[in-house]
């Protein structure tokens, strides 16, 4: 179970914070037919692969955004809990929570996604991954004074941490 409110973005195809989940591990790791199914509201089935493939095409005529370009880093991020985003300039992004637990023991979360800038005046885009079918999330942000603020979080830019009021 993962607890951590701080670490938002929740609703754009991640685990939920604080989901109770079951999972159950069937066929074999040598014979390279395992498969792990976690047991929520949804069921989600991860397949033993050798190779990652991306089942996302990238956007055509895909019309980057400079000013989101980049990776993003949750402001409540810490050594034990990170949450970043990573929008690239071909449409793709990976949206990523790793945490260490107090054993040293890690987890890291990866969602691969494409998304496409729909009005960036307005700052909306629309974000696509598979889960048991292709989802598409529409999603607005906003960047002011180098934070972005979206799905309820803010994050800063990865190379350039800025101080909080008490650190000042």
């Amino acid at each position: 179970m993962i607890s951590d409110s701080s670490m938002s973005v929740e609703k754009i195809g991640c685990f939920t914070m604080g989901e109770k989940m079951k999972y159950d591990i069937s066929g074999l790791r040598i014979g390279g037919n395992q498969e792990m199914t976690f047991s929520s509201d949804d069921d989600i089935v991860m397949k033993q692969s050798d190779k990652w493939v991306s089942p996302l095409e990238l956007p055509e005529d895909f019309k980057e955004d400079a000013d989101l370009t980049g990776e993003w880093v949750n402001v409540f991020s810490s050594d034990n809990a990170k949450q970043t985003l990573l929008f690239n300039d071909d449409g793709s992004m990976e949206l990523t929570a790793s945490y260490t637990f107090s054993e040293g023991e890690k987890t890291e979360i990866r969602r691969y996604c494409t998304y496409t800038v729909e009005n960036a005046k307005a700052k909306e885009m629309n974000i696509t991954w598979v889960g048991k079918e292709p989802v598409v999330h529409h999603s607005e942000y906003t960047i002011k004074d180098g934070i972005l603020y979206f799905e309820g979080s803010y994050f800063y830019r990865a190379d350039n941490n800025p101080a909080t009021p008490d650190q000042e």
